[in-house]
């Protein structure tokens, strides 16, 4: 955790991210301003065109892609979504890093990018998502273990045994920690999934709330949780693009 924590100052020559959020979202009062604060200390971040193309992939660090939410010039529709995720993956195996960031709401077909990318790796997402929850993470549990996520609400994800992500980390939802409203609804799944492909590495989270303001914020002082959020954020960046990626 060294490489961001303790740098207030961005460095003269920062790695770049590739992102595929609009100007609006990227910007410091933006609906992701606690994150983009975070990640601008360290990374210089750049908009990812579309289709991405191999050459193009190697000036970043990190591709960080949030869904839903990405620029018009990407609708979530795309008839190229197979071959974006064969060309995103394969940038992964060559030892690149990609940070996924998705969530499905009752009755919305998500997006067919995630869904595509997902598929190559035996990982489903459904549409029923649960209620407003915290979820204490357990100390045994690599990278964010002990920490507490708060989030608007979980899509959760479903895995089969693949033989393309390597030395997987689960995270399920545990559901003996109830939503904030007891008359929400709970459901079975996975949260977050990470692992490696080939020679890099990859982070999936089945929510992207999590990084909006009212979540972002620390809550009062007497919760658990806070400021987990911003420290599960820069844990998960530190980890997926700190593998095997070779700097720009």
């Amino acid at each position: 955790m060294s490489a961001l924590e303790g740098q207030s100052a961005t460095p003269p020559n920062p790695p770049v991210i590739l992102h595929n959020l609009t100007e609006a979202q990227v910007s410091v009062d933006g609906p992701l301003s606690g994150p983009i604060e975070q990640l601008t200390q360290r990374f210089r971040l750049e908009p990812l065109r579309f289709p991405p193309q191999p050459e193009s992939l190697l000036q970043g660090r990190l591709v960080w892609l949030v869904f839903p939410g990405q620029p018009r010039h990407a609708p979530e529709d795309s008839r190229d979504a197979p071959s974006v995720a064969t060309t995103l993956l394969g940038h992964v195996e060559a030892g690149g890093s990609l940070l996924l960031l998705t969530q499905r709401n009752p009755g919305e077909p998500g997006s067919a990018i995630a869904k595509a990318l997902m598929a190559r790796l035996g990982i489903t997402q459904g549409n029923r998502r649960t209620g407003a929850k915290e979820l204490k993470v357990p100390a045994s549990h690599p990278v964010i273990g002990g920490l507490v996520w708060r989030t608007g609400g979980i899509t959760p994800l479903d895995m089969e045994e693949s033989a393309v992500l390597k030395k997987p980390v689960l995270l399920p939802n545990d559901l003996t920690q109830r939503p904030f409203a007891a008359a929400d609804p709970d459901y079975a799944g996975l949260t977050m999934i990470w692992g490696e492909v080939g020679l890099g590495r990859i982070v999936i989270v089945g929510d992207t709330d999590w990084l909006a303001k009212s979540f972002w914020t620390p809550p009062p002082a007497t919760s658990k949780a806070v400021g987990t959020n911003a420290l599960i954020f820069q844990r998960l960046v530190e980890w997926v693009a700190g593998g095997n990626s070779t700097p720009p």
